[in-house]
């Protein structure tokens, strides 16, 4: 694999960072946040200890339900925090990105899809599960990655297998 030359290597670094900050701001600070219909039913029935495992009809992001459950008992009820979880995610998935490629290229096509799916977009920042399973995939594709890449092959393969366990199992 050919690398980026320094200078492309700090372009990417700082579109990456522009990308993340305009997303914020757009998302977060001149968008005003009102609940979805599965967002209400989340909220209503999965934020809380005794209900976070419960499975029926939307409630199938456990992982999404245990985090809003854990920021709902330290932060109290903040709907705009419920929803950069999603956000802060899709930061992940970025960074991820950004270990295992580097071309600009590959970014901008990557990003592209994300602006002009309406989904992708939408999701990043509504409080549903979508980006925590995605991260949960991301990371299984980056381990996947060291496997082939590096000896330590039964160490990448637990991780890879506890990943993808996780991800089947909420």
């Amino acid at each position: 694999m050919l690398r980026l030359n320094f200078k492309e290597s700090a372009v990417l670094n700082i579109l990456i960072l522009l990308t993340i900050i305009f997303f914020f701001f757009k998302i977060f600070i001149f968008y005003e946040h009102y609940p979805l219909l599965d967002e209400v039913i989340v909220l209503d029935r999965y934020l809380e200890w005794k209900n976070f495992l419960r499975k029926d009809h939307i409630g199938n992001h456990t992982i999404n339900s245990f985090i809003g459950v854990i920021l709902k008992s330290i932060f109290g009820y903040n709907f705009e925090l419920l929803r950069f979880s999603s956000f802060v995610c899709f930061l992940f998935i970025l960074i991820l990105f950004r270990m295992m490629y580097d071309r600009l290229y590959l970014y901008l096509i990557f990003i592209s899809l994300i602006i002009f799916s309406n989904y992708l977009f939408n999701y990043m920042y509504i409080f549903r599960g979508y980006y925590v399973h995605a991260i949960l995939c991301a990371l299984s594709f980056f381990f996947i990655r060291k496997y082939f890449q590096f000896e330590n092959k039964e160490k990448y393969l637990n991780i890879i297998l506890f990943l993808i366990f996780f991800a089947i199992s909420t």
